[in-house]
């Protein structure tokens, strides 16, 4: 039975996952597909059955997923070897058969969508200064993540965003207290 929840995934060989019913506290995660010098059969093996799992797990309606990755005349990235390339599809590609096997709607969006939505920018000079920000958005939110976690969650709050928008709009911020001598106890 499928609850009507979100499973977000931010596929790589480190891929960051979470979930929530609409509204609900997410939870997430990450975990490493296979050793670091696995082939993309080990790979594309050990992320089919880590993505089932968690289908098994949570039983979500909405499996979300980043679009693969493609670099633009003006990026500065020049070329992906042959590898990284063929695992970025490999694993779109196994996300799309997952979502038809298991009756899931799959929705796939673009990095820039997503982080736009959750950090107010949808391009970074740097892949860290990017990373930093999706960060500092799920610390904003009162979650402690990883960078694999926090595109994840970063996904997962923009498609409840669109899918669920009442309950999103019910999600608090948790703003930082400002600290130094200024702001200590009286």
């Amino acid at each position: 039975m499928l609850d009507g929840g979100i499973l977000s995934i931010d596929q790589a060989t480190v891929t960051g996952w979470a979930y929530c019913s609409p509204g609900v506290v997410p939870i997430w995660g990450h975990i490493r597909m296979g050793a670091a010098d696995s082939d993309n059969g080990e790979v594309f093996f050990a992320f089919r059955k880590f993505i089932m799992a968690r289908i098994g797990q949570f039983s979500p309606r909405y499996l979300v997923y980043e679009a693969a990755f493609m670099p633009g005349a003006k990026q500065k990235v020049t070329r992906l070897n042959a590898k990284v390339s063929r695992r970025l599809d490999g694993f779109v590609a196994h996300l799309e058969e997952l979502a038809t096997e298991f009756g899931l709607i799959g929705l796939e969006h673009p990095t820039s969508e997503f982080v736009k939505w959750f950090t107010g920018a949808g391009r970074y000079e740097s892949r860290e200064e990017k990373k930093r920000a999706t960060i500092m958005g799920c610390e904003a939110r009162g979650w402690k993540v990883t960078s694999d976690e926090a595109d994840a969650l970063a996904l997962l709050m923009y498609a409840e965003s669109y899918l669920f928008p009442r309950e999103s709009k019910g999600r608090p911020l948790f703003l930082r207290r400002p600290e130094g001598p200024l702001f200590g106890a009286a």
